[in-house]
This record gives structure tokens, sequence and C-alpha cells, in this order.
């Protein structure tokens, strides 16, 4: 949100022009980690069908398009509801609806602006300030006024003001840092130049060299720190920094509303001469997308749970007469939030089974007897549950999926936890469905955005794995019975 006051205090820091790209090219940073999930990452995406990726990228970019718009408060996302918009769940657009009048339409611009970003880095055109000019226009465009706080003789008052999309402000704005202070950013009579300077930045042979998560996190706090537009620059940085992560890794920069607090703890740092804390920032929310959108990946490259179901189901009914039916359905809750939603999606598969289907009984849960072999990286197992279902009847066809968190032997870590699915006891790489690796800060002080998703992402992986081996097993039951050819 823009402000101003037309009787600054001594307390407003004057702007001070950004630096130039030389002084962030020779910050010194280690890249090891990220590189390695970078490899995976790429692995993973080229092995994958262009459909698929596709399928993925689209869906990641609306879930990031909303989360852009949540970190300037137009409404807010609780975990998880991103993800729903993302994949266009059943109702999403009432996430957005429901808090205001505008949600959907703001959220629709922003979109727009991310695929604008996304088709310039494929153009391989470079950055102009006409194209950032353009980028306002289209991620704001459905935004018809910003919020102004204003000073009067009495205290303060909030004024809305149409905004003019495409053109620089007209007035200073500033922003309180969580100090109190107030920060200023360009002067209205200095934008033009420090725009044109920082083009020259972009352009230069230095910054066309450098890393890529370096070009991002550059242009995302140059932007910022010069506040060209009367609202809405935000938005605009990141769809910017966005271009130079699509053109080298297909992926948009993704920044969550619940954790706001820690990207504007890095910008801050930027801005106060400090560099390496919005690289370093920038570098483990790219990795932590690597990861995220990785594991996507390896879930759309098979086959689904409905689909599994819809199969199961046609050869079960066909096939119902060889099997003797008998009662019984459990539900069962264990561990809150993580196993919860497995157990929860285990329910619903059950439920949408028509009858068929029941829950291995007794459950099996972490804390008590031997546990899971897992030491993959030195991890150790902080606790494990087990999923089951099986047919009804007398005939044992049934699966199991083993579930496990590990914890790092090394907290420090950047990413300390990993969430884990096999089809076995003991997890190996011929019987582990998934694995995903969380940060801490997914887990504290509550369960983030990102690890929402990335743990649903899991469920619908071991959802669809455990239906897809009870499936496979009864055709193969039916088959040395003569009841199924093939």
């Amino acid at each position: 949100m823009s402000q101003e006051d037309d009787n600054r205090e001594s307390t407003i820091m004057p702007y001070a022009p950004f630096n130039e790209f030389n002084s962030w090219y020779a910050t010194e940073y280690d890249w090891n980690e990220f590189q390695g999930e970078l490899t995976r990452f790429e692995r993973i995406k080229g092995q994958a069908s262009i459909e698929v990726v596709r399928d993925v990228i689209e869906r990641i970019e609306r879930e990031v398009a909303a989360e852009s718009v949540a970190v300037e408060g137009f409404f807010e996302l609780t975990p998880g509801e991103s993800r729903s918009i993302g994949n266009e769940d059943e109702n999403w657009e009432h996430i957005l609806t429901e808090q205001s009048d505008t949600g959907l339409s703001i959220f629709e611009s922003q979109l727009r602006g991310y695929i604008y970003a996304r088709e310039h880095a494929m153009s391989s055109q470079p950055i102009t300030e006409q194209f950032i000019r353009e980028l306002h226009v289209t991620s704001c465009a459905a935004q018809k006024t910003y919020s102004v706080d204003v000073r009067i003789l009495d205290g303060r008052r909030t004024e809305q003001r149409p905004l003019t999309h495409g053109e620089y402000k007209k007035t200073e704005n500033l922003v309180y840092s969580r100090s109190g202070k107030a920060h200023a950013y360009a002067p209205p009579d200095e934008v033009k130049p420090e725009m044109d300077r920082l083009i020259q930045q972009l352009r230069g042979d230095i910054f066309e060299s450098a890393p890529p998560v370096t070009q991002a996190a550059y242009a995302h706090y140059t932007l910022v720190s010069i506040h060209p537009f009367e609202d809405g620059n935000g938005r605009v940085a990141r769809a910017l920094a966005s271009v130079f992560l699509y053109r080298a890794y297909g992926v948009p920069l993704a920044i969550y509303s619940d954790r706001k607090r820690t990207y504007l703890q890095a910008l801050e740092g930027a801005n106060m001469g400090r560099p390496h804390d919005f690289l370093k920032y920038i570098e483990q929310k790219i990795t932590a997308s690597f990861v995220r959108i990785a594991t996507e990946i390896q879930v759309r490259s098979n086959p689904n749970t409905s689909d599994e179901l819809a199969s199961l189901s046609e050869t079960f009914m066909e096939h119902r007469r060889v099997l003797v039916p008998n009662a019984g359905s459990v539900a069962r809750a264990i561990a809150p939030q993580v196993i919860s939603k497995f157990d929860g999606a285990l329910s619903q598969l059950i439920s949408s089974s028509a009858g068929f289907l029941i829950p291995l009984d007794p459950p099996y849960k972490g804390g008590a007897g031997s546990k899971p072999t897992y030491n993959w990286q030195s991890h150790q197992i902080a606790d494990w549950h087990a999923l089951g279902v099986e047919l009804i009847g007398d005939t044992q066809i049934r699966s199991r999926i083993w579930i496990v968190i590990g914890v790092a032997n090394d907290i420090g870590s950047n990413f300390p936890f990993t969430l884990a699915a096999s089809t076995s006891f003991t997890f190996n790489s011929e019987t582990t469905i998934i694995e995903v690796k969380l940060r801490f800060e997914d887990f504290y002080p509550d369960l983030s955005s990102n690890a929402t998703a990335c743990i649903e992402t899991v469920v619908e992986a071991t959802i669809a794995k455990l239906t897809a081996s009870v499936n496979e097993e009864l055709r193969t039951v039916l088959k040395q019975a003569g009841e199924l050819e093939g």
C-alpha cells in the first residue's frame, strides 16, 4: 500500500539509490544444495511428458499468482487454499470471492502478469522499461484504486485514489519498517533516471553472465527499492524476478503469504546493505520450488486415484461373484495434521469405492515396537504410520503402504524434515513411492502453505499407489482363478 506524508519527520529514512550489480555479484554464496536439487528437478522433469510438466507449471503459476496478491493483503489464504486455486478444485473461486468483490478479478490479472512474464522469458527478448510498464498494466489491470495514508491535523486518514496503470507515480510513497521508521522510495522526479539505471544494470555483461537466482534477486530488490508505481510494485517485482527463473528453469518465484514476515525481513536486510540476506532467501525459495514441483510432476506422471478406483470398481463389480462378501469398516484418525491427512484421504477412498474396500485392522502407528528401515542420508524416524485397505470377502486381497516422517541428524540442514511413503516396511529405491523434503519454517510456528501443498501431493501419490496395488493384486487373483484373461 502507498503512503504519503506532507510533513515528513526526521524519522523518515531518505531514499538511497540502489546498489549497482557488481556489489551483488561479488557476494560469496554456497550453491551446493541448490545445485543438487536443481539436478534432481531437471532429471525428473526430463523423464516426464511435456504435457505433465506444462500442467504442473500452470497449476503452480495459478498458486503463485494467488499468493502474490495475498502478500499485498487483498485477501487472506490459509495453508492449502492456494493449492486448491492452482488445481481449480471445486468451488475454488469462493476462496477469493467470499472475502472481496474484486478478489477473483485481481487474482486473474496477476495470473495474466505471470503468463506475460513467462512468454517474455521464452521470447529471449531483453528486459526494457516498456516491458516493466506493460507488466504493471497486465498484473494490476483489475485494480482501480489504491490506498493512501494521509496525515491530517488530528492524525491520519486513508484515502482511495485512482490507480494509473503503467504510469510512474506522481506523489512520494514510503513504507514503515519493523522498528517503526519510515523508509522512503525514489522521489517522483528520480524515478525515470533510476529506471534507466536499472535497465542499464540488467543489460550489463556481468549481470547477463551471473547465476539466474542472483539475477532474479537483484531485479526484485532494485524495482522494490525504486517503487516506481503508485501501487502494485511488489506484485510487479515478483513477476519481473520470475522472468529470469522462467528463462533458466521454467518456474516462477513463489512467495507464500503466510511467511510474509521472513520475506520482508530479507528485503529489509538488502536495503540495509546486506544483499546476502535477500539472495539467500530467494535461493531457498527457488530450491523449495524445485522440490515441490518435482514432487508434483512425479505424482501427475502416474495414474491418479480416480482412474485406478474406476478400474478397480469395474473389475470388482464384474467378478464379485467369486468373492464372499462380509461387513466391516473402521474409521481412523491418527496423528493430527500430517497423518490425519492420510487417514482422511483413505476414508474418502473407501467411501468412493461403493463399499467393496475396507481399511485394514488393526491400524499401525509410530511410537511402539519395531520401526521401518529408513536411514537415507542419515535420517532418523520421528514417527511412522501404515495405511491399508482390503477387498470385502474371504479372499485375501490387501495392500498396505508405510509412511514415515524423517528428521535429519543435522538439524541445521536447510531441509531437516522428510516425508516419505513406501510399499514395504523396508524403504529403498525400489519400494519408495515418493519422498519430499521440508524446511524448518514449513512446520514452525504452524504448518505452512508450502508444507500443506507438499503433504497433499504425497497423500495423492500414496492413495493412488494404494488403489493401484489392490487393483493389480485383484486382477492377479482373478487370472489365477481363470476368471480374467490376459
